[in-house]
């Protein structure tokens, strides 16, 4: 048998496996496959192992051209597939990957023909091939390395190409006819350091790339990504393997080419075997990753349309359901399928007279506003009525031209139903109070005028004073019974107009008592609730009136001041001020013996405020207290 020619290049090694494939997440549907498809793939692979083994014995050139050639197809059939699926993949690994093994591939052609003794390049020589084979192995690394970076990335595959191209063109000049490239063999000697340590630093970027393809696994189907990382680990053990052998016939250098060739069989398992018959699994996996996740948001969309307790109905740009949730069917007795791709016009749940409203309202939502308010009755097939408020709006395509109109009703029957009994109870209570309020203001007037005769006949000076005080007192209390009949009806009382009312009728009683004290007020136009205005009303009587009686002892005139002002943060402050003779120091708010200013303190408490009382010239009393919001609206019943 013929012998392998003694300048065989001793640095070659096999080529390592095309980097992972670029398959995506998910477990794939394949079926497992039976153990005898196993054995009998194993003693297949045997077979062939045994065979290039003869041939190796035959001849070397013969057999480093099949182990070469092999790795030179799978490599070639790994671009074809990735090129000719480019369109259909939704990120660039795959065709990085391909790219990479032509570039790969090729540089693999032109080591084979350039091996001593093949009588194709003149000059090709141990050290040519070995420098090709560095060259090669390097590429295949780095591009081994890199690829899991473009997982989920769209790059131009032209570019992919130029950049690669660019590589190869690099390579070859620097072999050829630079002569700058370091040299790996050296005849009669061996391998150089260089290459010995190329192939352990090609073996650590090998094992980065499993690192690589790790982090990214959740990106690969777990099938294809096993079978990247044993070719991988089997590509760095022929790398090690090539690093041992000092014989082109030892058993190193046989180790080194088997591993070559089973790496590259777990590439043409991983990428070109499984990309044909389970391309959901390599190819198209961002497809069926994409078709699942969008099955998986129309599930939970229409779980949310199923349950929500609003009327929910999606129509297409014509007018045509394409959705009618649970709610809807409940509230019409309609089924979906009865009413799906019908006209919403065409379904008869709209009463007479209620059409036009509702075309208005899709005009309005179809055209240049794409939204719209429509509220009506919906009339079911038993011939039930509700009353619904919609809400609708436009979804629009990429066209920006309107593709679908969601409307969303929520069922407001019980509010016209409570509305009809509020207006019939405030009905009633409008009577009542108006019954109310006119007995008690005759009995408040016979009252004011009885006191009043009563002080006309007395010769009493102390008790027509008593009795011009209750008379004004019972005067206050028909203005404040005025203002509570108003606040009724109207919610709030007008402060500024109740006050002044106030201040002018004390005036005219303490006016008769022939002093000249001046009644001045100031206030905002302060609306306040019932609650606080009865309080606030008679603290300012109170304080009116015992300034009258107590602050001008001896004096014939004198000014009170009475102001309303609102403060920040929703408070307001009630001012009573006077320029009379002022309150001793040692008399507090809180003395028993100080009833007036114990009456305002309770009163003020009503009203959640504070009492101040401020000395110098005169007697100031200050109540500050915050404003109570109006009354929220009722919301539906429970």
């Amino acid at each position: 048998m013929a012998r392998h020619p003694a300048n065989t290049e001793q640095a070659e090694r096999p080529p390592e496996p095309p980097g992972p494939a670029p398959g995506i997440g998910a477990v794939s549907d394949r079926p497992s496959a039976k153990p005898g498809r196993y054995v009998l793939s194993a003693l297949l692979g045997l077979a062939v192992l045994g065979g290039l083994y003869l041939t190796r014995l035959q001849s070397y050139l013969l057999f480093h051209a099949l182990a070469e050639g092999f790795s030179i197809i799978v490599g070639c059939g790994i671009f074809i597939l990735a090129w000719n699926s480019r369109r259909f993949t939704l990120n660039s690994y795959l065709v990085f990957l391909g790219v990479a093994y032509l570039c790969v591939s090729s540089l693999d052609l032109v080591h084979t023909v350039a091996y001593k003794g093949m009588g194709v390049l003149a000059g090709a020589s141990g050290n040519l091939a070995a420098q090709l084979w560095v060259c090669t192995r390097y590429v295949e690394g780095l591009s081994l390395l890199a690829a899991p970076f473009f997982v989920g990335r769209r790059l131009r595959a032209d570019l992919i190409v130029l950049a690669y191209a660019a590589v190869f063109a690099l390579i070859l000049p620097s072999i050829f006819l630079w002569g700058g490239f370091p040299v790996c063999f050296v005849e009669g000697v061996g391998l150089t350091p260089f290459k010995k340590i190329s192939e352990y630093v090609i073996s650590l970027i090998l094992l980065g790339s499993v690192g690589t393809l790790l982090w990214k696994r959740s990106s690969f189907d777990p099938a294809v990504l096993r079978l990247l990382i044993i070719s991988i680990l089997l590509t760095i053990a022929s790398e090690l393997a090539f690093t041992l052998y000092t014989d082109v016939y030892g058993l190193f250098n046989l180790i080194g080419h088997y591993f070559k060739i089973i790496s590259f069989y777990f590439i043409y398992l991983a990428v070109l075997q499984i990309g044909l018959a389970d391309p959901y699994a390599l190819l198209f996996r961002d497809l069926k990753q994409s078709e699942q996740a969008l099955k998986t948001e129309s599930d939970f969309v229409s779980a949310v349309l199923s349950t929500a307790g609003a009327l929910v109905v999606v129509l297409d740009a014509g007018g045509r359901i394409v959705r009618f949730n649970r709610a809807c069917e409940d509230a019409t007795g309609y089924r979906f399928d009865e009413v799906k791709g019908k006209h919403w016009s065409q379904v008869p749940v709209l009463p007479p007279g209620h059409l036009e409203s509702a075309e208005a309202a899709f005009a309005d939502v179809t055209g240049e506003r794409r939204s719209s308010e429509y509220e009506g009755d919906l009339l079911a097939k038993d011939g039930s009525r509700r009353h619904v408020a919609w809400r609708n709006a436009a979804l629009a395509g990429s066209d920006d031209q309107v593709s679908f109109v969601v409307a969303t009703g929520i069922d407001v029957t019980w509010r016209d139903r409570a509305e009809r009994r509020l207006r019939q109870a405030l009905a009633e209570k409008e009577v009542l109070l108006a019954e109310t309020h006119h007995r008690v203001r005759n009995n408040l007037q016979i009252i004011g005028s009885l006191l009043e005769l009563s002080c006309q006949r007395t010769d009493s000076q102390e008790a027509a004073a008593v009795l011009r005080e209750a008379g004004g007192r019972v005067f206050t209390m028909g203005l404040i019974h005025s203002d509570l009949y108003r606040a009724e009806r109207l919610d709030r009382i007008d402060m500024r107009r109740h006050v002044h009312r106030l201040a002018d009728r004390l005036a005219d009683v303490y006016a008769g008592e022939g002093r000249d004290i001046r009644l001045l007020v100031a206030t905002s136009g302060l609306r306040l609730t019932l609650a606080q205005a009865v309080p606030c009303g008679l603290i300012i009587n109170e304080l009116i009136t015992n300034a009258y009686q107590h602050a001008f002892p001896g004096r014939q005139e004198g000014t009170i001041v009475v102001t309303l002002e609102d403060l920040p943060d929703q408070m307001v402050a009630v001012r009573v001020k006077d320029d009379g003779v002022g309150m001793p120091d040692d008399v507090a708010i809180e003395q028993p013996d100080t009833l007036g200013l114990q009456l305002v303190k309770g009163l003020s408490d009503q009203v959640g405020g504070t009492v101040s009382l401020l000395r110098g010239r005169g007697t100031e009393v200050v109540i500050r207290f915050k404003l109570v919001p109006p009354k929220a609206s009722a919301g539906p019943p429970a």
